[in-house]
């Protein structure tokens, strides 16, 4: 019996009974969001070549207008996934289970090396497999690029060589080649080297060792790696820029402050937030608060550090991870509009992280003071472990299709803009624009500057045949646009219907200039100019 009772084996029992309960129900389902554009017709991934892999940017071909994504290799996994067993979403869902399987076995190992006991680390890794905020990221195809880069991150941390001893610059060179793939698999991990420089930093305190010694250039490898990823990404053609890096500080700070007080209260609530959820920002009060909390807390963990507190620096290490693999959020969210539940779990595994030092801090108080409630208290660790596989798997039943999905999203928030959006896409595509239609309205009440929901709304408009709304409906969207042939197109159509065949003309021929290889509009301006 203890010999079954090893850490190693309870973890991969356990791991694998909460893994197969939880999520191997729900593999089944219907391509869901972005994985119908990305994966299921993406024409790339089932006919293009393996250089294709490595020489566009992700849409592949499937995609309506290009993107800056570039994620080689998290897609050079879902074309050969797509060659071994075709497009079986059962089969990509499972890829992804067996991947974030090996980050909960990778965190455990990483916090063994940071000094971690070995029962605490295994309960906060079972922890980590079922906690509610993983479920977008294994059951959404596309969350294999945080996955994977999350994957390549924890290996670069695990063999970098913060102490002294053999093969350290073998060893740096490895955690290098990690860190440039997790760069190649998502692009907001170009962090991993200011990571490996704080882990190198916590291994030699840990050790007893001058913080400064030569070890420190080897740092070189990293940046070097991300750079080449830079260089890559322009050879193929893909920006590495953002139009956020020109706002004001005090809109990065506002911003920055807004990702870190949503994310840490849906990671420490242990819950999932909405699959689609409107980018709203922070008030002043709360960014101020906020911002001082995070202070507060690096304050008085660097206290604790400098009295000698082992499990206060390891905190330490979380809680200034936590806060860098949040800080490119601040690029990204304005610009996608959407918070979004795949963001969550890199800084889920720095939020175990401190959670696991906290607990190496308070066992031995436990243990030295009431040592009969020691199995006490790992019984109820188990228990919540439980009832977190219980919530997850409730989460990931919402997977099956994208109106359900969506639908719960609008559930809990009936006046969101972005989960009326998706929701009504949902419908649309399910039963038709006449169930649709009402979602879009709301939608654009909610938001009047939501322009895909204004586009979307004339469109359903249009198929219903009733001319006069859509053609506010295509105004208003070709405003927001600024003139995009998609919006001229609406327009025109919607004019024409409307019996002001004129107007309508001088849009469609627009919508052809802009846009010459739009059949759509094509058909629509010979429709038009045949009619008396």
């Amino acid at each position: 019996m203890r010999r079954l009772a090893r850490p190693e084996l309870v973890l991969a029992a356990f791991g694998a009974l909460l893994l197969g309960v939880t999520f191997l129900p729900r593999l089944r389902g219907e391509y869901v969001w972005d994985d119908v554009y990305y994966v299921r017709d993406n024409v790339a991934l089932q006919q293009g070549s393996l250089r294709a892999m490595f020489t566009q940017a992700m849409w592949g071909t499937a995609a309506p207008t290009p993107a800056q994504f570039y994620r080689p290799v998290p897609m050079l996994t879902l074309w050969l996934q797509a060659h071994v067993t075709g497009m079986s979403l059962p089969a990509f869902r499972a890829g992804n289970l067996v991947l974030h399987a090996a980050c909960g076995g990778l965190l455990v190992a990483w916090l063994r090396k940071q000094g971690v006991g070995a029962w605490i680390a295994v309960v906060t890794g079972l922890a980590f497999l079922v906690h509610p905020s993983v479920t977008e990221s294994v059951l959404w195809v596309m969350g294999r690029h945080d996955l994977m880069a999350t994957a390549f991150t924890l290996t670069a941390l695990l063999v970098w060589p913060a102490e002294d001893g053999g093969h350290r610059v073998r060893k740096a060179l490895v955690a290098s080649v990690c860190g440039g793939l997790a760069f190649l698999s998502k692009e907001p991990f170009a962090f991993v080297p200011a990571l490996l420089a704080m882990q190198h930093v916590y291994g030699r305190w840990r050790a007893g060792l001058p913080l400064r010694d030569r070890g420190l250039a080897l740092l070189a490898g990293p940046v070097v790696a991300a750079l080449a990823v830079v260089g890559i990404r322009a050879a193929a053609g893909v920006s590495t820029s953002s139009s956020a890096v020109s706002a004001s500080l005090a809109a990065l700070a506002r911003a920055y402050a807004t990702v870190l007080a949503h994310y840490t209260h849906q990671l420490a609530t242990w819950s999932n937030g909405m699959t689609a959820e409107s980018w709203v920002l922070q008030l002043d009060d709360a960014v101020v608060t906020t911002l001082f909390v995070l202070a507060a807390a690096f304050a008085a963990l660097a206290v604790a550090v400098r009295r000698g507190s082992m499990p206060a620096a390891g905190a330490l290490l979380g809680v200034g991870m936590f806060a860098l693999v949040l800080s490119p959020l601040v690029l990204a969210l304005p610009f996608t509009g959407m918070f979004g539940n795949r963001y969550a779990y890199f800084p889920l595994v720095c939020a175990f992280v401190v959670l696991a030092h906290g607990a190496e801090w308070v066992a031995p108080r436990v243990v030295g003071a009431a040592p009969r409630l020691v199995p006490v208290v790992m019984g109820a660790a188990g228990i919540a472990v439980v009832l977190s596989a219980v919530s997850t798997a409730a989460e990931a039943a919402l997977w099956r299709d994208p109106v359900t999905l969506f639908g719960a999203d609008v559930e809990r928030a009936p006046r969101d803009a972005k989960a009326l959006y998706h929701y009504a896409h949902a419908v649309g595509r399910a039963r038709g624009c006449g169930d649709a239609a009402p979602l879009y309205q709301r939608a654009v009440e909610s938001d009047p500057s939501y322009l895909r929901a204004w586009h979307n709304l004339a469109g359903c408009m249009i198929n219903l045949r009733r001319f006069d709304v859509a053609v506010i409906a295509s105004e208003r969207a070709l405003e927001l646009s600024q003139g995009a042939a998609r919006d001229e197109y609406n327009l025109g159509v919607a004019l024409v219907g409307a019996r002001r065949k004129i107007d309508g003309l001088a849009h469609l021929e627009r919508a052809v200039e802009l846009e010459p290889d739009f059949q759509p509009a094509r058909a629509a301006l010979a429709s038009a100019r045949a009619q008396p």
